[in-house]
């Protein structure tokens, strides 16, 4: 049994999917707080950090290893601007800095958790992908201990980006192991997820 640390309810629920066996230590703090939590244990055998910010703040470690197999959080690690609606000038400045292929991925990403009617305290994921003509998402839905989950994932054409998170994320809801997983969280947090 190993012991990993993670302070985020989507990492702890997709690493239990996977190794149920292991024990998930909450862990808090910013980015290099975390590490050095992790260096300093003497029970800890790992820690789960979005791979980006190591790498923006220069402190992935040599011996990291990538995830590939974890979804990451709606919309992480991009960076959005916000400016009034009637501000013609900031308007302007911001469509000329929008990168169109991730506003695009953004969108759908956070479409999906919409749709599911989730946010941080839910263990939902999502990653949309732009590639030319094609935008490809995959998602997933997990029960907080990790024991049921359900994934999907979809090909849209270009011309269908605008509601590609919706139909990907009505594909799992409307499914049986979706509605349960939905039905439990939402007992859990006195709430109605994805309903």
């Amino acid at each position: 049994k190993a012991a990993i640390a993670t302070g985020s309810l989507r990492r702890k629920a997709q690493w239990l999917a996977k190794y149920p066996k292991h024990t998930i230590v909450p862990i808090r703090g910013n980015v290099t707080t975390r590490l050095n939590k992790f260096i300093e244990s003497d029970t800890l055998d790992g820690i789960i950090f979005a791979k980006a910010g190591l790498e923006r703040l220069r402190i992935l470690p040599e011996n990291a290893i990538t995830l590939k197999w974890m979804i990451p959080a709606p919309a992480q690690g991009i960076i959005g601007i916000m400016c009034r609606e009637n501000d013609n000038d900031a308007i302007k400045a911001c469509k000329s800095i929008n990168h169109q292929p991730t506003f695009i991925a953004g969108f759908i990403e956070r479409q999906f958790l919409n749709t599911l009617l989730g946010g941080c305290s839910v263990p939902i994921s999502a990653k949309a992908e732009v590639s030319k003509n094609i935008v490809s998402i995959e998602g997933a839905i997990h029960s907080f201990d990790g024991s049921k989950s359900v994934a999907s994932e979809g090909i849209f054409d270009m011309e269908d980006w605008e509601f590609a998170g919706k139909d990907l994320a009505d594909i799992l809801k409307d499914s049986e192991n979706g509605k349960i997983i939905l039905e439990e969280i939402g007992e859990q947090l006195d709430i109605q997820v994805g309903l």
